[in-house]
């Protein structure tokens, strides 16, 4: 596991912004044009990044899959049975940020439905007991992209 204090303090102390976009699931026939309808109105000329991970019934294998709408680009990851979707989920997120980081995209945005994972995200690192691997990177990616000064709102 990595050390805590292995990580700059700003990095554990970052808060990312995180919005819900107010559909709910129950809205899953008006899904879709209420999704596009705040695409169009909130997110124009937005670099739009989706990411997702299920647990495969027949090997138990998790796949995570990233996928950035404007360039048709899919990134797919493939986890041994061991892991957990959380994991998966939580590689996905860090996986879109080092996309991000890669592609120097500066207006980007990433869509998850992982809520347990932007918990994580947005925990005080040093009350908790148990800090999983995954979330330090998410929040290192998330720093990195702060020092190169791309366009990210941390809420202050």
């Amino acid at each position: 596991m990595l050390p805590l204090f292995s990580c700059p303090f700003e990095s554990l102390i970052l808060l990312p912004q995180i919005l819900n976009i107010g559909i709910a699931k129950s809205d899953f026939l008006m899904a879709n044009e209420k999704f596009n309808a705040i695409i169009n109105k909130k997110f124009k000329n937005t670099h739009l990044i989706f990411t997702d991970a299920l647990k495969h019934d027949v090997n138990g294998t998790v796949g995570v899959g990233i996928f950035h709408h404007q360039y048709n680009i899919v990134q797919k990851v493939k986890l041994p049975p061991e892991s957990s979707v959380f994991s998966g989920e939580c590689l996905g997120i860090f996986k879109a940020l080092e996309y991000i980081i890669i592609a120097k995209l500066k207006n980007s945005i990433i869509f998850t439905d992982s809520l347990s994972s932007l918990q994580g995200l947005v925990k005080n690192p040093f009350k908790i007991n148990t800090f999983t691997p995954a979330l330090y990177f998410m929040l290192l990616a998330l720093w990195q992209l702060r020092l190169k000064l791309f366009a990210l709102s941390d809420g202050s």
